[in-house]
C-alpha cells in the first residue's frame, strides 16, 4: 500500500462525513458510503405466503358447530343487562340531583358505576 492513500484527503463530498475517522488514521474495511451486509445467505429468511387450504380433512381435527341452544341467549339475559345499566345511571343520576338519602354521596356513584359494570360483565354472556 502506498503512502498517498494513508494521507487525509480533502474535505468535501468525497470525504467522510463528522463522525467517521478520517481516511489516513484508519484502514476501513467496508466502504463507508454503502450500508454494512448484515445476512450472510441469499435469499429470503421467512417462508413465501400464500394461499393455502386449510380444511378439515388436512388438519385432522374436527369441531363440531355448537348446538342451537348454546347460539341464542336466554330471554333473561339481555333483561337483566338493560336492567343493570338504567339502575346505575338512575342512582348516578339521582346522586346528581340529591334525591337519594344522604345525597351527594360518592358511595351512591361508587355502587351506580358497579352496577353498570356488572351490567357489562352479564353483557359477555349475550349472544
Amino acid at each position: 500500500m502506498s503512502r498517498s492513500c494513508l494521507r487525509p484527503g480533502p474535505v468535501g463530498p468525497g470525504s467522510p462525513p463528522a463522525g467517521y475517522p478520517s481516511r489516513g488514521t484508519l484502514r476501513l474495511t467496508y466502504n463507508w458510503r454503502m450500508p454494512r451486509r448484515t445476512k450472510e445467505a441469499p435469499g429470503r429468511v421467512t417462508p413465501r405466503g400464500g394461499a393455502r387450504s386449510v380444511g378439515t380433512a388436512q388438519s385432522g381435527r374436527y369441531t363440531a358447530p355448537l348446538p342451537a341452544e348454546y347460539r341464542h341467549s336466554p330471554w333473561w339475559v339481555p333483561t337483566i343487562m338493560l336492567a343493570l345499566f338504567s339502575l346505575g345511571v338512575l342512582m348516578i343520576v339521582l346522586n346528581y340531583v340529591s334525591l337519594l338519602p344522604s345525597s351527594p354521596s360518592n358511595w351512591y356513584l361508587l355502587g351506580g358505576l358497579g352496577l353498570i359494570v356488572c351490567g357489562f360483565a352479564v353483557s359477555t354472556q349475550y349472544r
